[in-house]
């Protein structure tokens, strides 16, 4: 049998998890361009997921079964893994083009104030 103390940490993490997840997908539906964070708000619920389905194993009979065994301690954490992965490469090169933009308009509006003849101060006094 579970512990009741195991219950309820899972049961806190699971939901500290999808809160985080939440916050995640109201980032993308923010900031669609980049799907990075549905990636990161995937992995988030698959880490939630798996909080929930180790206690199940755990209180189960299901520990005895290879095929189970193996999808939660293998390909679980491996396509959590894959998901953060995907998020993180996603958002990197969301904020190296942010990068290159603002240099862009720095170089574009520095040459628009060399280019622009500054007012004369004689012409507004009589």
């Amino acid at each position: 049998m579970v512990e009741t103390t195991a219950v309820v940490v899972t049961t806190v993490s699971a939901l500290l998890q999808l809160g985080a997840a939440y916050c995640s997908y109201v980032i993308y539906k923010y900031n669609r361009v980049k799907k990075g964070w549905l990636s990161i708000t995937g992995a988030m619920i698959l880490m939630a997921a798996s909080s929930v389905f180790g206690l199940v194993i755990q209180g189960s009979s299901m520990a005895q079964n290879p095929a189970i065994l193996s999808l939660y301690s293998i390909w679980l954490p491996v396509l959590i893994a894959l998901f953060m992965y995907m998020g993180i490469e996603s958002m990197m090169k969301s904020f190296e083009s942010f990068d290159v933009v603002e240099k862009q308009v720095g170089d574009k509006a520095s040459e628009f104030f060399k280019s622009t003849p500054k007012p004369s101060r004689k012409a507004g006094k009589k």
